[in-house]
Order: structure tokens, then sequence, then C-alpha cells
């Protein structure tokens, strides 16, 4: 199952249909559902508690209610961690890796090619499905956040990560301080060249 909580007994699957009870597109829908019917009699088999939820609840904006809602139906005790406990909990299940990484990829990108929330948001409201859209504007309420702690923490220790050093001698080049010595530039994996640093070669040039 996605979650299993081990005092109450409860299975909980997020399933990917919408209200008429179709995937999306990309998922083959008759095998999905007949997943589903596989995992629905073996609870009713077993006599196991199952708490199904669905992504048209999350475009719909009620997820956490809903859940709430059935969890307290079930007379389930809710306890409400600190943020330094769920983080050791997501370390200790393996989960934060993968998320720091996409985070840091994130912060590369973001400052390397000079994008600003509004023109991301603008994006993320122009992808071709609602879910889509949910999912990358979810995300960057959360990066954006995460961002400015990164940043701040970087102000705090007067440091600068290696995208801001690319930034700086950018604008240092460009504002003709730095008198260049060279006839020839070689630029190694020129086919995945940043923007930030195809603007400090430009400047260099």
């Amino acid at each position: 199952p996605d979650f299993f909580l081990t005092e109450s007994k409860i299975y909980i699957e997020y399933l990917a249909l919408d209200k008429e009870g179709n995937t999306t597109p990309f998922i083959p829908n008759a095998k999905y559902k007949n997943d589903l019917r596989w995992k629905r009699e073996t609870h009713s088999k077993n006599r196991t508690t199952l708490l199904e939820l669905y992504c048209w609840q999350t475009q719909r904006g009620t997820l956490e209610k809903d859940l709430k809602d059935n969890l307290n139906s079930r007379k389930v005790t809710f306890r409400k961690l600190t943020p330094d406990a769920i983080i050791l909990h997501l370390k200790n299940a393996g989960i934060i890796n993968p998320f720091a990484k996409l985070c840091s990829t994130f912060i590369s990108l973001f400052k390397s090619n000079n994008l600003n929330w509004d023109l991301l948001k603008q994006r993320a409201r122009k992808a071709p499905r609602n879910q889509d859209r949910g999912r990358f504007l979810a995300f960057l309420e959360a990066f954006e956040l995460i961002y400015g702690q990164y940043q701040s923490l970087l102000d705090a220790n007067n440091q600068v990560d290696f995208d801001d050093m690319i930034g700086a001698a950018t604008k240092h080049v460009g504002s003709r301080q730095y008198q260049q010595r060279y006839q020839h530039i070689l630029v190694d994996e020129f086919q995945d060249i940043s923007r930030g640093r195809t603007k400090l070669i430009k400047a260099i040039k």
C-alpha cells in the first residue's frame, strides 16, 4: 500500500483516478483497475481496513480535509510532529535524498538561467493538464521557501555557490573592469552549456 498506519491498522491507497473512475492517459486503465480490484478483494478477504483517496481530491483541493475526516471517523489519534522529527523520518525512509537532489538541481537551473518566480508560475499555469499545473505550482510554492532559506544561509555566512560565482564573474567582465588577454576560447562540452555560462563567454568575447 501507499501508507500503513501501524497503530490503527489502516491501509491507505492514493489512487490515480478521476471522478468518473478513469486513469490519466499515461496509465493503462484496464490494468490499473484490475490491480485495484485485486487490492479490494484482498482487503475484503482478510477483513483489513482500506481507505481510498483519489487524485481528483487533490485537484479539487480537499485531499487533506477528506483524509482527516476519514481518519477522525475511525477514531485515529493525531500527533503533530516537529519539523526536526519529520526530517529525521524522511531521512530514515530514504525519501529526503531524491528530493534534496531535485532541489539542488533546480537551484542551479534557476540561477544559471536567470529565472524568476513570476516567469516560472506563468509557465506552470500553461501546462496542458490540470494535474500537472497543480503539481508544478505546488512544487514552486515549496521550492520558493527552500530557495529563500538557502540564500539566507549563504548570505549569513558570506558565501556564494558556483552559479553565484558565474553570475558575479559575468557582471564583473560586463562592467569593463576586466580586460581579457585571450585570443581564443575553448569551451568543453559546449552542447550542454548553461545560459549563465553562455553569457559569461559572450561577455569575455
